[in-house]
């Protein structure tokens, strides 16, 4: 059923020098590339929340290539400049990290990211994201693409995340 969805994916987002493409994250190199952009992303993301133990700044590429998410990747003159993963179980659609290095911050990644995900999420009814609470401009980018905070959620005292979905 994935191969399907890809068929029409990753068609409409290439251009001069960017372009987003489908990840094999099971392959290391690649884990690793992912890797590169997770930590300075989420570290700044510990610099909003306060909270400095995120599940995203533990991983390793092992740990990355035994996930089984999906990850698209958007790359700039071919660098892995930001990327995005999730997982669908019946009728939704996760989306379980969204990590864009700071050198590349602000210039629409993190949105197109999102949109291509979106396609393959067509034939389903909801899309669920989470951050952290204190993470505004995540938050402030999903409520402008269309995604609705359903609730916060207390994870331990010093943390608490925002959950946020789409219909589609």
């Amino acid at each position: 059923m994935k191969k399907k969805r890809w068929k029409h994916l990753l068609t409409t987002f290439s251009g001069k020098d960017r372009m987003i493409r489908l990840l094999d994250i099971s392959r290391l190199e690649i884990a690793e590339s992912v890797l590169n952009v997770q930590i300075p992303s989420y570290l700044v993301e510990v610099s909003y929340i306060g909270f400095k133990e995120i599940p995203p700044l533990k991983d390793t590429a092992e740990t990355l290539a035994a996930c089984g998410e999906t990850f698209l990747g958007f790359f700039v003159k071919e660098e892995l400049a930001g990327f995005l993963s999730y997982e669908m179980d019946e009728d939704i659609m996760t989306i379980c990290r969204v990590a864009v290095h700071p050198e590349h911050f602000k210039k629409g990644i993190a949105s197109a990211l999102l949109k291509e995900a979106e396609k393959a999420a067509y034939s389903l009814r909801t899309i669920k994201v989470s951050t952290g609470k204190k993470n505004s401009p995540a938050i402030s980018l999903y409520q402008k693409t269309g995604y609705s905070k359903t609730k916060d959620i207390l994870i331990q005292p010093d943390l608490w995340i925002t959950c946020l979905e789409k219909k589609v």
